[in-house]
């Protein structure tokens, strides 16, 4: 990663340790994903701050962050400038059983890490369903994530009752693992200048 620009890593300018691919956008559907939402013309306040863990978390793995855009969700002009290596779009399904297919198997030809929501009426639906279709673990209401640097295992913070009660989940191999993400991002998200490739699935 380059040292002098701490935004290089939001642009998926860096691969996996030992990998070839070159800066920019991800050869393969590798890292970690982020699905986001649309209201209106821009992201919901949940999946900005799914946007942003996402980057953490993909620098703190040394790896990509992609974008996946919620089927049936609008193609907002703010979605094509996230700061994701890439954007993957589907159409709109028919039903939730058909969006479930769709989704579950491009999870199933990709080989992506962790997979990031914001909460969401959908997200809390959608993510159960698919983490026992895929067998993936699952965490909700989580509020940070972060790398342990020995283990290499995936940290999930949530708290409650006023922060009086700290949970922490552990997520090892294998992977990918589900995180609803159920904090939101206050003012606005860092967008890039240019617009983001898409790829349709």
């Amino acid at each position: 990663m380059n040292g002098d620009d701490p935004l290089a890593y939001l642009r998926g300018e860096f691969p996996q340790a030992g990998a070839s691919a070159a800066p920019g956008a991800p050869s393969k559907r590798e890292g970690v994903l982020v699905v986001v939402e649309v209201l209106g013309n821009d992201l919901t306040a949940t999946s900005k701050e799914a946007v942003r863990q996402a980057c953490s978390l993909a620098a703190g793995l040394g790896t990509y962050v992609s974008g996946y855009l919620a089927p049936g969700a609008a193609d907002a002009a703010s979605v094509r400038k996230l700061p994701v290596g890439k954007l993957f779009r589907s159409g709109p399904a028919d039903s939730f059983e058909a969006t479930l297919k769709r989704v579950a198997s491009f999870m199933k030809e990709s080989e992506f890490q962790a997979v990031l929501m914001g909460e969401s009426p959908w997200a809390l639906a959608f993510a159960p369903a698919l983490s026992e279709t895929l067998g993936a673990g699952l965490a909700g209401g989580v509020e940070a994530l972060e790398v342990d640097s020995s283990s290499g295992d995936l940290l999930a913070t949530s708290t409650a009752y006023g922060g009086k009660l700290k949970r922490v989940w552990r997520l090892s191999a294998p992977r990918p693992h589900l995180f609803i993400l159920s904090t939101a991002a206050a003012g606005s998200l860092e967008l890039v200048a240019g617009d983001v490739p898409v790829e349709d699935v």
